[in-house]
């Protein structure tokens, strides 16, 4: 992987989420995201950023110069049975894919779990993201399923890939 030595990961601040809400819109407009691009709101997104809590969650910004070229979360599970895990996403700029910005967040969020104390990370992709399935499997995810017309993009259902990353060695055998 190489990154551009201009490229900068960093937490995101409330103060990125205009930049954050225009990357989504952008990448959702491309069909492979599954978001709904007219829900993305700005100031919603800029409490939700203030309110983050580094136990629950993280969201990461790459940029170069002052603009917002990719964006992640990692968000941890809530249930008794899930508080080991974390789901991930991300997007990347369409102008500035190819460049290892993908993997540059991946590690971003594996380094917040690692940190969180997580066992594992999952994530899902839409099958008809090429890009996006071929990132995760750089990153050492492995394809652990998929749900078929998971995803409403547009007006087409498509399937959504799940992956899984396994951060800790399973406990040794008693």
């Amino acid at each position: 992987m190489v990154v551009e030595s201009a490229i900068r990961l960093r937490a995101a601040t409330e103060a990125d989420a205009d930049a954050i809400v225009a990357l989504l819109r952008s990448v959702a407009a491309e069909g492979m995201l599954g978001i709904d691009a007219a829900s993305l709101n700005p100031k919603e997104e800029a409490v939700r950023l203030a309110a983050l809590e580094l136990e629950h969650a993280c969201a990461l910004v790459t940029v170069h110069q002052s603009c917002v070229v990719g964006f992640a979360v990692g968000v941890r599970g809530l249930e008794p049975t899930t508080v080991h895990t974390a789901t991930a996403s991300l997007a990347v700029d369409p102008r500035w894919r190819r460049r290892g910005i993908g993997q540059l967040l991946l590690q971003g969020v594996r380094a917040w779990a690692m940190a969180a104390g997580l066992r594992r990370i999952g994530a899902g992709v839409a099958r008809s993201n090429a890009a996006a399935l071929a990132l995760f499997h750089r990153a050492g995810y492995a394809v652990e399923g998929v749900q078929r017309d998971q995803l409403r993009i547009g007006d087409t259902f498509c399937d959504e890939v799940l992956f899984g990353l396994i951060l800790l060695p399973a406990a040794e055998p008693k």
